[in-house]
């Protein structure tokens, strides 16, 4: 994802210091139909290229966390598992949220 988003910004000839706007399509999926999913995925591919630029894996649930919650779990401070809090029905609208940021801090897109 990191060389498609290179690959861009060589596309449309812009200084490495300044973000490059480009065309994209976003599209949200997710484990189950309906909106009652606990897991789901969002992409953004370039229009350009037609590359994926980025993806966000979300999801409301652990199944690690849940089968070891009568157990004595170490880790479970250090495990980084549940990143989505909210209706699955709104995972799309965020996914693309965090993607949108996470480009231009990191690819300058």
């Amino acid at each position: 994802m990191i060389k498609a988003a290179e690959e861009i910004r060589r596309l449309k000839v812009v200084p490495s210091n300044k973000i490059s706007s480009c065309g994209v399509s976003v599209d949200g999926t997710w484990q189950r139909r309906g909106y009652s999913s606990l897991n789901g995925c969002t992409t953004i591919i370039s229009i350009d290229s037609g590359k994926v630029l980025d993806a966000e894996i979300m999801s409301h649930y652990c199944r690690t966390c849940k089968t070891n919650d009568n157990v004595r779990y170490k880790n479970k401070e250090n495990h980084e598992c549940s990143n989505y809090v909210g209706s699955s029905g709104n995972m799309e609208p965020v996914g693309v949220y965090r993607m949108f940021e996470r480009s231009k801090r990191l690819r300058k897109l």
